[in-house]
């Protein structure tokens, strides 16, 4: 099943708190992309959501997500965002699979990790915010195993 962004994050949010994996929301963006990545490449080519992904300078972004999230600047997230979905339960434990994943990488690291990935690398222009294409991400998902 294919969710918004936001129910995604706001899930995200949710677990970190629940099971004391911090994260910020430069942590969250990285969080979104390769938990995307992972989820195409896990269900053989569904969208864990559709929302525009976007190459910005410290990474691929989901703007929608991002603005919600911003005021909390480079601070550890505590309360998640309300939106109007609920994720399964299916999707939650890969969520926190990922949550697990990532806990010990620096965002630094995943800002690097992220850079080394085509989507970004073939879209980043400095000081633009150009969309990645969703047939990037899926490629990308297909031949990388980050």
């Amino acid at each position: 099943m294919t969710y918004s962004a936001k129910s995604i994050a706001s899930t995200l949010v949710k677990l970190s708190t629940e099971h004391k994996l911090w994260i910020s929301n430069l942590k969250l963006q990285k969080l979104l992309y390769f938990s995307w990545l992972e989820y195409y490449r896990r269900t053989n080519g569904e969208h864990l959501f559709d929302d525009e992904i976007q190459a910005w300078k410290y990474g691929p972004v989901v703007p929608s997500v991002y603005y919600d999230y911003w005021c909390n600047a480079a601070n550890t997230l505590f309360v998640p965002k309300r939106t109007e979905e609920t994720v399964d339960d299916k999707t939650q434990e890969f969520l926190l699979d990922m949550l697990r994943k990532y806990n010990n990488k620096s965002v630094g690291y995943m800002i690097e990790l992220s850079h080394k990935t085509n989507p970004w690398a073939n879209n980043y222009e400095i000081r633009a915010k150009n969309p990645i294409p969703m047939k990037d991400m899926e490629e990308e998902a297909s031949h990388s195993s980050i």
